[in-house]
């Protein structure tokens, strides 16, 4: 029988986490406090730490991709008072290169992507915003967008015709002092923008059967020009 006692170095040695989980665990105990400072005050920190884990858990790309770039996703959320919860916001697995020992290797990178309800959440925060609201414009429509010093839009349409493809969308932000603010896209910009995304990219491939881009078009044009709005609109969080 060894009588050896047991030394503090020893005993720290056998309590460190080996697997990716434990050692998320761990790691994101140690995230806290800044977890803590980063957070707007509504937002308690054990809140925040429950979803993170909860997507953590739930994508287990989370936990091979890069430790560093998951939680400077995660600081992003927490100074944007958004909850990665698939809603509010996003951890984004990405495939990318970055230089290790000066040589490029491949890596996975967690990415932040504030969704629009997360956009609207901040909208909202702001205290600004009177209305907000997005729509979809199709070929057979009435539609008419004016520029110049008095900008506006008109659009209409007849529910007994048949719509037509969609060409378009647009976004209409009223304030609460009465200044109206628009975004409108063509079809081809949207597309522009759906095309650059991962989804699209893997659906155009075939690697996945469906994306929302092919199942709810409508909505996602929604989101899209709703998204391009809000980076004009004031923003709290």
């Amino acid at each position: 029988m060894n009588d050896t006692p047991t030394t503090g170095t020893a005993v720290a040695a056998q309590k460190k986490p080996t697997s990716a989980a434990a050692v998320f665990q761990h790691d994101m105990g140690n995230m806290e406090s800044q977890f803590l400072a980063a957070l707007p005050k509504h937002i308690p920190v054990e809140r925040f730490m429950r979803v993170v884990q909860t997507a953590v858990m739930g994508n287990p790309d989370l936990l091979k991709a890069d430790r560093k770039s998951l939680w400077q996703a995660c600081m992003k959320a927490a100074q944007d008072g958004l909850l990665p919860d698939g809603r509010e916001a996003a951890l984004v697995v990405r495939k990318s290169r970055q230089k290790v020992s000066g040589e490029w290797q491949d890596a996975l990178l967690v990415t932040y992507q504030p969704m629009i309800a997360g956009v609207r959440k901040k909208a909202r925060n702001s205290g600004e915003i009177s209305t907000w609201d997005a729509h979809v414009v199709h070929e057979n429509d009435h539609f008419v967008f004016q520029l110049g010093d008095e900008p506006r839009i008109e659009h209409s349409y007849d529910l007994k015709q048949e719509r037509g493809k969609p060409i378009g969308a647009y976004s209409v932000c009223t304030l609460k002092d009465g200044t109206k603010s628009y975004e409108v896209m063509s079809l081809s910009d949207i597309h522009a923008i759906r095309n650059r995304s991962d989804g699209w990219k893997a659906f155009a491939s075939g690697a996945i059967k469906s994306t929302p881009w092919s199942t709810d078009e409508g909505e996602m044009m929604r989101k899209t020009v709703a998204k391009r709005h809000s980076k004009v609109l004031p923003m709290s969080t």
